[in-house]
Formats: C-alpha cells, sequence, structure tokens
C-alpha cells in the first residue's frame, strides 16, 4: 500500500479510539489497547489459474496502560506498520497472496486501580487455623503495607499475644523509605515497584478467588532477591457499593497452601503456585527455571471434558502434549566462522596501582568462512590482509554485511517457488493427514512445505503447522578468541 493510504487508515483507526478513550477513560481505571485484523488470502494449488480462499489473522501485543492520546496514537501506528510487515513477510503461507482486508477489531481492556488501605478482619477460619498469616490492625490509617515490611523484621523479636498491633511497629516506621509522591491507600500495581527499588525488596500480591478457594496472583515480577515478602489482598463491600482493600502478611505461604497437618512440609514456589518439594535445595532448582517467566500458573489438558450439549463426561479428543516451538527444530541455515591474527607489540602502561600493560595486539589479518547447509550455498575461505588495523577491521566488517545480505537473499530466492516431481505431487493430492501433528486435513488447510532455500519439497501438513517452521532471519557469526 501506498504510504498516503497508511496515514489515511491510521488516522482513521486514531479518531474513533480517541473518542472512546475520552469517553470511557477515568482516573480511576487502567486501560489498555488490543488489535486483530481480519484478512484474507488466496491459495494457488494445481496451477496458476485456480486458487482458494483462505482467512487468517494479524493479532497485536496488548498496549502499555493508556495515560494520554499519544500513547494511542503510537499504539495505532506501531500496530500497522507490524501488519504491513506481516503481509509483506507472507505471513499466511509460502503459497498464499494477500487479497483483502475483512474487518478491523480493537478492544479496550479496562480494570479498576487496586488500592489496598486500612484493617479489615475477613478471613475465613479455615485459612486463620492454618496460622500462616499476620493481620496487623491499622484501623486509623491506610499504611498496611508499611506495618507488613515491619513485621516481617520485627515479629519474632516481639513478646507478648498483641503482635498485630500497631504500636509495637511504630516507632521503626521510618526505617521503611516510602516514595515522595505516594499517595495511601496505594495503588498495587503502580506503587508497589516503587517500593522494591527503595527498599530492596522482593515483594509477592497474591489475592483469593470469590469462594477462598484457589490462591491467584495479582503481582509479582521475575525478579530475583534474597529478602522476599509474600502479602495477601482481603477486601470488603461498604453499604454503598464501595469496597475496601487491605494487605495482610503471609508469614508462610507453606502453611497456607498446606492441604491438610497430615502432609509432610511442602516447600512452594510462590513464582507459580504450582509446584511444591519436600526440600528446599529442589526448590531452589525448579526456581532457577521458573523466574525466567512471568509468574503463571500451569494447567495441563484433562483426558475428560464435559459436553456441551448433553452435559455427559465424554474422552477429549485434544488430550495430548504439544512440542511449542517447532521452528527450533530447524537447524540454523547460515553461520560465519572469523578467526584474527594479530602482531605483538611492547608497550609500557600503568593500568591502576599493581598492574602494568606491556604487550598489545595489532590486527593484521582475518580470515572468514561463510557456510550454509546446503554446500552449494556456502563460500569459500576469505583471508583479509593488511599492516593498518583499521582496514582490516573495516574490511570484515563490510564482508559481514556482505554476507548478511546474502543470507537473507538465499533464504527468500525460492520462498513461492515449490520444486515437486510427479511422485511427489500424487503424495500430496492423496494426504489425508498432517505428518506434522497427525491431524486430519479438512477442507483448505493442506499444505506444501518445503525448503526456502533450496524451493525442494518436504512434507504435507497444515497451513497452521508450516507457520511455524520459519528460517529465523538472524545471521551467526563465531568469532575465535575475541577477548584478546
Amino acid at each position: 500500500m501506498k504510504k498516503h493510504q497508511n496515514l489515511n487508515i491510521e488516522n482513521m483507526i486514531y479518531k474513533e479510539l480517541i473518542k472512546r478513550f475520552t469517553y470511557e477513560n477515568t482516573s480511576k481505571t487502567k486501560t489498555k489497547l488490543l488489535a486483530s485484523i481480519s484478512v484474507e488470502y488466496l491459495e494457488f494449488e494445481k496451477d496458476d489459474d485456480e486458487y482458494i480462499e483462505s482467512k487468517g489473522y494479524f493479532n497485536s501485543r496488548c498496549s502499555e496502560v493508556l495515560k494520554s492520546p499519544n500513547q494511542i496514537k503510537e499504539f495505532v501506528h506501531n500496530n500497522v506498520e507490524e501488519f504491513y510487515k506481516s503481509i509483506a513477510e507472507n505471513h499466511g503461507g509460502s503459497n498464499k497472496y494477500f487479497y483483502k482486508i475483512n474487518n478491523i477489531k480493537i478492544m479496550f481492556a479496562r480494570r479498576k486501580q487496586t488500592r489496598a488501605g486500612t484493617y479489615i478482619n475477613i478471613l475465613p477460619d479455615f485459612i486463620i487455623d492454618k496460622r500462616a498469616c499476620i493481620n496487623i490492625k491499622n484501623k486509623n490509617d491506610n499504611y498496611c503495607l508499611i506495618y507488613c515490611l515491619l513485621a516481617q523484621k520485627y515479629y519474632n523479636s516481639i513478646k507478648g499475644k498483641d503482635k498485630n498491633e500497631t504500636y509495637h511497629y511504630k516507632k521503626h516506621f521510618d526505617e521503611i523509605i516510602q516514595p515522595k509522591d505516594i499517595i495511601y491507600p496505594i495503588d498495587i500495581q503502580h506503587d508497589i515497584p516503587k517500593f522494591e527499588k527503595l527498599n530492596n525488596i522482593k515483594i509477592d500480591v497474591f489475592q483469593y478467588d470469590k469462594n477462598f478457594y484457589k490462591l491467584q496472583t495479582l503481582y509479582n515480577t521475575n525478579e530475583r532477591n534474597e529478602n522476599v515478602i509474600n502479602l495477601l489482598l482481603v477486601d470488603e463491600l461498604n453499604e454503598d457499593g464501595t469496597k475496601n482493600e487491605h494487605l495482610i502478611w503471609i508469614r508462610s505461604i507453606n502453611k497456607l497452601l498446606r492441604f491438610n497437618d497430615k502432609h509432610k512440609k511442602m516447600y512452594w514456589c510462590t513464582q507459580c503456585l504450582n509446584s511444591s518439594y519436600l526440600t528446599q535445595e529442589k526448590l531452589n532448582e525448579h526456581q532457577k527455571l521458573c523466574y525466567n517467566h512471568e509468574s503463571i500458573s500451569t494447567k495441563l489438558p484433562s483426558k475428560t471434558k464435559k459436553d456441551i450439549k448433553t452435559g455427559e463426561i465424554v474422552e477429549n479428543p485434544n488430550y495430548k502434549k504439544k512440542f511449542k516451538n517447532e521452528n527450533n527444530k530447524f537447524m540454523h541455515p547460515v553461520n560465519c566462522f572469523l578467526d584474527f591474527e594479530s602482531t605483538l607489540e611492547s608497550i609500557n602502561n600503568d593500568i591502576g596501582e599493581n598492574s602494568v600493560q606491556y604487550q598489545h595486539h595489532k590486527v593484521n589479518s582475518c580470515g572468514l568462512k561463510f557456510n550454509c547447509i546446503h554446500d552449494d550455498f556456502s563460500k569459500p575461505i576469505k583471508i583479509i590482509n593488511n599492516k593498518e588495523p583499521e582496514k582490516v577491521l573495516q574490511e570484515t566488517i563490510e564482508t559481514l554485511e556482505e554476507y548478511a545480505k546474502y543470507s537473507y537473499d538465499i533464504m527468500e530466492h525460492n520462498k513461492l517457488n515449490i520444486s515437486l516431481t510427479l511422485e511427489q505431487k500424487r503424495i500430496h493430492w492423496n494426504k489425508t493427514q498432517c505428518d506434522e501433528c497427525k491431524e486430519k486435513f479438512t477442507k483448505n488447510n493442506k499444505c506444501r512445505h518445503h525448503d526456502h532455500i533450496t524451493g525442494n519439497y518436504i512434507s504435507t501438513i497444515y497451513g497452521k503447522c508450516n507457520l511455524k517452521f520459519q528460517y529465523k532471519k538472524f545471521h551467526s557469526d563465531y568469532v575465535h578468541n575475541l577477548k584478546n
């Protein structure tokens, strides 16, 4: 599409979104945007004169919390550009061509701010009996977060049965560093990151569902910190329909998640709330992987499901584990190996008080070898020699840029050209199920999977499976002994 057409589409979407944002957004809500664009492709199967129409979708990422119209303009511009890019890269499939846009759907996701403040005594007896939570009685203020942080530090040192009274902690109040612009009651999603940064602590906030049956994560990050505090958010409705919310210190997450007293002590992961172990060491091993991701809860597929029409429990046909990153099965098609040679020059530079640099590596040559998984597209070894190091480095960079462009060209060379023998064509048309996921083909979803470099036919698979098998467009360069 032409540039002025892009701008017209952007302006049209932007004006409609501004109207809704101005009308519906308030200081008490947090709004995000999601976009979905439905498009149609023309898929050529037998020859250039026959085709079938198929649908595809472009889904945007969720925007940041919107605070101004400028963020909407940026969101629209970025996603229109991403949409055009996906069309240009032919994400509909290697044998499909963009035909038209059916509709554009943009959704507002709004939620009210979660604020935590004054004391609430609402926990059910079965949670109180676990003795896992400490509810500080700050009845006259909204400083529940600060009292929780102080209780973690001083609760065990306090004598007496009234450890949840605020007077024990008020003398330590100034030990907690507060953000300058803080307003109480706090906004959990907005203010807790500030407390974490100022006080060098990781704060996890959890909340039970309506029936106090399942514990859910309300705020969590994948940052690691030895100083961690777990908090529980509770709430109650007032007579006027407003809601009071309050933070409670979870003294022992292991006790809180324990099913009954007969079980052995288990160590629970607060990142996923799904894994528990008999020892702290096993939990630590699990968290090395778990902390690489956002806080999630694992849900495995069930062998059975409830039939919507009859209400009976039937076998779930989709009960299977699937490999997600299929494109990782592909060997990356191109790489380049480099090795520099240098001449040692004698120098005498002081480095600090006790160190002297007495040698310097002066580059005099570089060897490069470009490799492709298909040998016909590999290049011979190239040697670059020059007494001036700058010229060696300059020519090396220029060569790598040349190889990167060459890599892109060969990966795009046969993207739309599929080479099939008569026997391969017969196999393709007679296939009844996908070679990858083993599901049976339905109408108009059979696709010819081929190598984009050579154009050779590989297999017959679903269109959705074919989209997962794509070469990653980057150039791998491996430099020997780069640190010297």
